[in-house]
């Protein structure tokens, strides 16, 4: 792409006046109207909003700078206390210090700086850039880069850029930004103005709105080289927290031994969340910036601390600070957390922590749903008291079983609350939506809810404007650049009506509430601010204590007819922490039930913590689902008893309730309800295997069709148009969810089982044995250990030793064993019974393979031993015959149709698979003609054959006429095993369109 002649002018008007520009004289404002405006527009960015979009999707956020206040004029200020040692003398020496020495200087006086742009596609940030006037050296000068580096990093963004026109830096944002780090350290690109026209191509492949669209800055990314120092800044601001609390949590069991191990963790939290609250709050020029700082170096810098949080207590009116007894509020006053005695050394070093030049965050920029992704993790783990009152942290027990904690995806997020929230708005007035109450009945760190108030936000702001701002002066405020806001009282009307969450974890309550407090106080400053509270005469942000609850959603106080309160100790009970959803949101549920219940439920129980009367109580009171144990299942069950009949509710859970066995009850409630779902077959969360689905159930039932979306990346979740499915055919099909465009593949899968009886009905279904497991038998301690077990085909082999099969030895009709050998022994967790691997039977692969065939089935007589990725089918009297026939179904095409519309596994797109379930409920005819046994046992057998020979081939010729008779024969059976079920032309026709070329895609 050659630059435009517009660029080409600019340039060269540029070269013409460049030492007029180079001085001081010519400022940045200037070449930011002159030169940088013009240059983005070439590359297709609405500037200026031509396009009069609202705020929120805008292609460009230009920087608001805000005064909170001058302590003292800037050259009063001595350079030394703001620049580092290495380059403090070269700068005095010239006599003339950069735009960042003004910028430092600025905020050490008090004052606040946001990034002179934010780029963005559909509301969601893309880069920054920052400008600087030409006098800059941008090659060379640290401090541009750092400030740069700080807002990017802090933003969680890949790359952004610097420039003054002049010269044109592009920086890798991953990487942490260090206060010693040169210019040059994660610059990606660095050109000067000449060199514009050459690159053009480049800049625009990577910077046009239209490549940004597509998806060039994370593809950019991908292919880059990898760095050093790539540290994402949730995971280091969580490295940060953790150490604070780690240190606080020590120092305050030390000197208040009279805390309970809940106060303890109370007490931590607190301290953690309101300083957090205070220095973000600072940054964003609410509160005068560096007043956590000027209390470094006082002696007990906890007391003045308390100060500070009584101070905010005046202001603010939250829970987070509330200390003294107020008429009119719902929660308890905090009158000990302020009375304890913490020692000055962890809170200095937290404090340092947070101020330039120690800290690399740009508290200004760092979005709030990002601070909830870093508290989630933080709240996977507790303090724990030893007997000699050592403060331990440990990872919770439930989030070691899980494998860790997994936040919901942002984009996630907003899908539920479009299709939840957002239906719920439609055609509504401001005071109609004032009646809404939305619900997270597991809020954790408060996603779910964070996501479902910018939605009302957003709707109330674009609801006013199109019906007038002028009609709405107590709703909206102009703030510079003729934006709309909301006012800080309609933000807090707002939260108060329609906002409500609920969870067992009190910090997770605690941290929702923070969470929740910013986004009300998100774009507001001293100077927005103070005006409305004193006009409305209220504090800034209001009291979450009726909204937000810390309970057990699950469990209410009927629990104690099971379990008699005094039998249970205190710690137990406060574990159970029974929830009452009557007497807590009276007139919710008196009135019907919340109007939207949203979240992301936690998985599976850890099932040792119940007691049996947690057992007995779950079982009786959630008896539709109890049956599989698995969390998320009470919780949908749970769902619909909180919803009311015209409300709408999105979960994202596991997609294997649309097909096991054990949540047939709970399908058959839910199928008529449906209004959507989604079958998202990929990695979702990251380090998880696991596959989720996100479901949107109505408050009563439908006769509509479901609008159905199965998708397999991101990508294509976010660009996929969903289609419709009647719900009629899931009940006739034992309520099993599954997803095809037509119905023809389901009738067909039918009509097979109505001819049919169960593989698990004639044959017996074994799963693999597993080598050890630990605390189970006498399992090896170490990888020799094993290897003692385990030999390779160059080892010595002993008399009790055997050939041993993984699962990607066995493909279809023919094992291609790699040489392994196993011991068979007691040593084993899981042994089987050994003569099940001296009969004759089938190996079934777990993993399946792409279509048309899926299955990988082989026929063995010989002795092996396998693992559990192999499944064995063996037959009652050890009939050769029947386990031939039977290969030859499995392996076919229409066993293929059933196993992807009946097998759990089937669509995923990490490791699909077939699981000893599934293959017992596969179809085997009931009545077979002698013929057409023989027939097939004859193909089979020639297939067998076929195979073997396919592998001895040693010329390209043998081995491509081999396969063409194997592909030949495979034709053949298929057309048998057509004619096995009576299939018409037409159904044949519908079988092989149904599996071309499908999923699965993953294989071993």
């Amino acid at each position: 792409m050659p630059a435009p002649d517009f660029v080409i002018e600019l340039i060269e008007r540029f070269h013409q006046n460049a030492a007029s520009y180079r001085s001081g004289r010519y400022n940045e404002t200037q070449v930011r109207v002159e030169f940088i405006n013009p240059l983005f527009e070439a590359l297709g960015w609405d500037i200026q909003n031509k396009r009069g979009l609202p705020q929120d999707q805008r292609d460009v956020i230009h920087e608001d700078s805000i005064k909170v206040r001058t302590a003292q004029k800037l050259e009063e200020l001595p350079l030394f206390q703001l620049l580092d040692s290495n380059s403090s003398a070269s700068q005095a020496e010239a006599n003339e210090p950069t735009e960042m020495i003004y910028t430092e200087a600025f905020r050490a006086s008090g004052g606040t700086k946001a990034p002179d742009y934010g780029f963005r596609v559909g509301g969601e940030r893309k880069f920054f850039l920052e400008a600087k006037k030409p006098s800059v050296n941008i090659k060379g000068d640290i401090h541009p880069a750092f400030q740069l580096r700080r807002y990017g990093w802090s933003a969680n963004l890949p790359l952004s850029i610097l420039t003054d026109f002049e010269e044109f830096a592009v920086y890798d944002c991953r990487v942490r930004p260090e206060k010693t780090d040169k210019a040059a350290v994660a610059r990606m690109m660095y050109l000067t103005y000449t060199e514009y026209v050459d690159k053009w191509d480049d800049i625009a492949k990577l910077f046009s709105r239209e490549s940004v669209l597509s998806g060039s800055l994370d593809a950019y990314i991908e292919t880059a080289t990898t760095r050093k120092g790539l540290v994402t800044v949730d995971a280091a601001f969580l490295k940060e927290i953790e150490d604070w609390r780690a240190a606080l949590a020590h120092n305050i069991a030390v000197w208040n031994k009279e805390l309970s191990q809940r106060e303890l963790n109370y007490a931590v939290q607190m301290t953690i969340d309101r300083i957090i609250f205070l220095r973000i709050c600072e940054d964003r020029g609410i509160e005068p910036y560096g007043r956590l700082q000027a209390i470094y170096n006082r002696q007990q810098v906890y007391a003045a601390l308390s100060d500070l949080f009584r101070q905010a207590d005046d202001r603010y009116n939250s829970g987070l600070f509330h200390f003294k007894k107020e008429k009119g509020r719902s929660s308890s006053p905090d009158d000990w957390t302020l009375n304890l005695y913490i020692e000055d050394e962890p809170l200095q070093r937290i404090i340092r922590h947070l101020y330039y030049p120690d800290s690399p965050y740009e508290f200004s920029v760092l979005p709030i749903e990002l601070l909830g992704q870093v508290y989630e993790q933080f709240l996977g783990k507790v303090i724990h008291l030893s007997s000699d009152r050592r403060a331990i942290v440990e990872e919770k027990p439930e989030v070691r079983k899980a494998g860790g904690v997994y936040y919901t995806p942002s984009y996630i997020v907003d899908y539920i609350v479009k299709h939840t929230v957002g239906k719920l708005l439609e055609g509504k007035s401001p005071t109609q939506v004032s009646k809404l109450r939305i619900l997270d009945p597991s809020c954790g760190s408060g996603s779910f809810l964070i996501g479902a108030y910018q939605y009302l936000l957003d709707w109330h702001r674009d609801y006013y404007l199109n019906n007038g701002p002028g009609k709405h002066k107590k709703e909206l405020i102009q703030v510079s650049g003729g934006v709309w806001r909301l006012t800080t009282g309609e933000r807090r009307r707002i939260l108060l009506n329609n906002i409500y969450g609920v969870d067992i974890d009190t910090q997770a309550v605690e941290v929702t509430k923070l969470s929740l407090l910013l986004k009300v106080l998100e774009g507001e400053t001293e100077q927005t601010l103070a005006p409305q509270l004193r006009l409305l005469q209220i504090r800034a942000l209001p009291d979450l204590g009726s909204n937000i609850k810390c309970g057990n959603s699950l469990i209410g106080p009927d629990f104690y007819r099971y379990e008699q309160m005094n039998l249970l100790d205190e710690e137990e009970r406060y574990r159970i922490n029974v929830f009452d959803w009557d007497s807590e949101f009276p007139t919710i549920m008196q009135s019907g039930g919340f109007d939207a219940v949203i979240g992301n439920p936690p998985y599976i129980f850890t099932r040792e913590l119940l007691t049996p009367a947690e057992r007995n109580y779950f079982s009786e009171k959630y008896a539709t689902t109890w049956e599989k144990q698995n969390t998320f299942m009470l919780f949908m069950e749970l769902m619909l008893r909180l919803m009311n009949s015209v409300g709408l509710g999105g979960f994202i859970v596991p997609n294997s309730w649309l097909t096991i066995e054990s949540a047939k009850l709970l399908r058959k409630v839910f199928t008529p309800r449906l209004t959507m779902i989604a079958d998202l077959n990929y990695v979702v969360f990251n380090k998880v295997s696991m596959e989720p689905s996100i479901f949107i159930v109505g408050g009563s039932d439908s006769d509509s069709s479901v609008h159905v979306l199965r998708v397999t990346s991101k990508e294509e979740f976010l660009s996929t148009q969903a289609f419709e499915i009647d719900r009629a055919r899931w009940s006739t099909q034992n309520h099993r969810i599954v997803f095809s465009r037509s119905s023809d593949g389901v009738e067909v899968v039918d009509k097979v089982v109505a001819l049919s009886q169960m593989v698990g009905d004639a044959f017996d279904v074994r799963s693999g044995l597993q080598a050890y497991e630990q605390g189970r038998g006498n399992p090896p301690q170490t990888e020799e250990d094993v290897r003692n077990h385990i030999f390779d085909r160059d080892q010595w082999v002993d008399k009790d030793s055997f050939r041993y099969l993984q699962g990607r030895d066995v493909l279809r009709y023919r094992l291609e064993w790699s040489g392994m050998w196993m011991q068979y022994g007691p040593w084993l967790s899981q042994p089987r019974e050994f003569e099940i691997f001296r009969r004759p039977r089938l190996l079934l692969r777990e993993i399946t393979s792409n279509y048309p065939y899926c299955m990988n089935a082989a026929y063995v007589s010989e002795d092996f031993l396998n693992n559990k990725s192999i499944l064995n089918v063996l037959h009652p009297h050890d009939d050769v015959l029947d386990l031939k026939i039977l290969l030859g179904i499995l392996n076919s095409r229409l066993t293929s149709l059933f196993y992807k519309h009946r097998a759990v596994k089937s669509s995923r797109k990490l490791f699909p698979k077939v699981v000893i379930k599934n293959l017992r409920e596969f179809p085997y005819p009931r009545n077979m003609s002698t013929t057409l046994r023989s027939q097939c046992l004859t193909l089979v057998e020639r297939m067998l054959v076929l195979q073997q020979q396919a592998v001895g081939a040693r010329t390209s010729y043998d081995r491509g006429m081999l396969q063409r008779q194997v592909g030949a024969t495979n034709v053949q059976i298929d057309r048998l095993v057509y004619e096995l079920y009576d299939l018409t032309d037409e159904e044949i026709k519908i079988v092989e369109a149904d599996t071309k070329g499908d999923a699965p895609r993953s294989q071993e």
